[in-house]
Formats: C-alpha cells, structure tokens, sequence
C-alpha cells in the first residue's frame, strides 16, 4: 500500500508519521523510501527542486550543467591506453589463466590420457610449442609484464609522485616499453635454453 501523498515534497513529508495521511510504517514501500528515486534539478539556497524520475521530461533537464565527455572527445595518450592495458591484461590473466589452470590440474588428475590430450592441444610430437601454444603462451607473459609494470606505475603514483603530465606520459610510454622488451628477452631465453 502506498502513502498518501500527492507530490514529492509530500512524499518527503510522509517519511514522518503523520495519522492523517498513513496509518503507519507498513504503508510505506521501498521505493518511496530509496534515495535513488529522487534527484535534484536545480538547488538553489532557499529552495530546491525534487522531482522523480518518472515525472521529469527530457526537456527539463538542467542544460547548463556540462555532459560528461565519451572517449571519442578525449585525445589518446598513452595514459589512456595503459589504465585499459591494465584492466584487461588482468582480467585476461585472471580468465585464462585461471581456465587454463583448472584445465591442466582436471587433466592431470584424470590421467596419461587426459594430460596427453591437454599437451598436444599447445605442443607438437616433437614437444615444442605450436602455434596455439606460442599465442596463449606469449601473450599470458605479455600480460604479466604489462600488468606488473603498471602496478608498479601505480605505487609511484600512490604516494604522490608522476602525476604531472610529462612524467606521466613518460612512466605510461615506459610501461608498454618494458613489457615488450622483457616478453621477447624472456621468449628468446626459453628458445636458446
């Protein structure tokens, strides 16, 4: 049952008891209790204007207040491209190699067959990586380097250090840098030993 209330200031009104209107707590439903439900429009000091979602035309929207700007707005720098780097290098660590993980330790588990079955799916007869091997390979290492360098970044930039704006394009060009060069040092040790 829903309280008695004609307007949102009466709705605001009606979250103190008043036997007039409701006859008690129970008349009142979540959702006239939720915060969400209720935004302000243009506050001024003496009064301010609350309406609910539903009753707000899209024409009465505040215009003087600035949108948000979408990625199509802001210029690329490599800041940018180095906080999506490191999301989705842990996310995909986190995915595949958590997929990979379970898939290796179930094979291993179930026997010679399933592991063999598991092995042949990244090696060749020889025992050297394939194709699909080398991709999930490299880039899992790729993401580590990645995400470890941008980790990094981040401690220095946790206790107040690089965020000018020169420093931080440099730390954020350092970091896609370091993770490409020790992915090949890396790869390059594993193919001469």
């Amino acid at each position: 049952m829903r309280p008695c209330v004609k307007s949102v200031k009466g709705r605001l009104a009606a979250l103190r008891p008043s036997p007039a209107c409701h006859p008690g707590p129970q008349s009142i439903s979540p959702r006239d209790l939720h915060p969400v439900g209720v935004f302000t429009i243009g506050v001024s000091a003496n009064q301010p204007d609350f309406r609910l979602f539903e009753d707000l035309p899209l024409a009465a929207r505040n215009t003087a207040r600035p949108l948000s700007p979408h990625l199509q707005i802001w210029k690329w720098g490599p800041n940018m491209l180095v906080s999506i780097l490191h999301r989705a290098t842990g996310t995909g660590m986190a995915t595949v190699g958590a997929a990979l993980l379970v898939w290796f330790l179930a094979a291993v588990a179930a026997g010679p067959e399933s592991y063999a079955t598991f092995r042949d799916v990244f090696t060749v007869e020889s025992g050297r990586l394939n194709i699909i091997g080398y991709v999930v390979g490299i880039g899992l290492t790729a993401c580590l380097f990645q995400h470890m360098a941008n980790g990094i970044r981040h401690l220095f930039m946790d206790v107040g250090a690089g965020f000018e704006l020169k420093s931080n394009k440099r730390q954020a060009q350092a970091t896609i840098v370091f993770a490409v060069v020790m992915t090949v040092a890396f790869w390059l040790y594993l193919g001469i030993k």
